[in-house]
């Protein structure tokens, strides 16, 4: 499992919609999240919001959606 592509990643991208091309103001709604699966050493736990904004578009993140965090807790009981 180490060395194949099985954890689910999720990596911020521009957002290819019209009229977006403002660079000063960044908002969730100038990104897409562009996800794949990745070897477990290609991916990161973004904790730092300040980071995962700044390199959110060059790193591979550990999705952060309350459905899965969910699951995660239940299974460890």
């Amino acid at each position: 499992m180490r060395k194949s592509a099985v954890l689910l990643g999720s990596r911020r991208q521009p957002s290819k919609a019209e009229g977006k091309g403002n660079t000063q103001d960044i908002d969730d709604d100038d990104y897409d999240l562009q996800y794949d699966l990745r070897k477990p050493d290609e991916i990161v736990i973004a904790d730092d919001t300040y980071s995962h904004q700044a390199f959110g578009e060059s790193l591979f993140a550990a999705p952060q959606e309350d459905i899965l965090e969910g699951s995660c807790h239940r299974s460890h009981r």
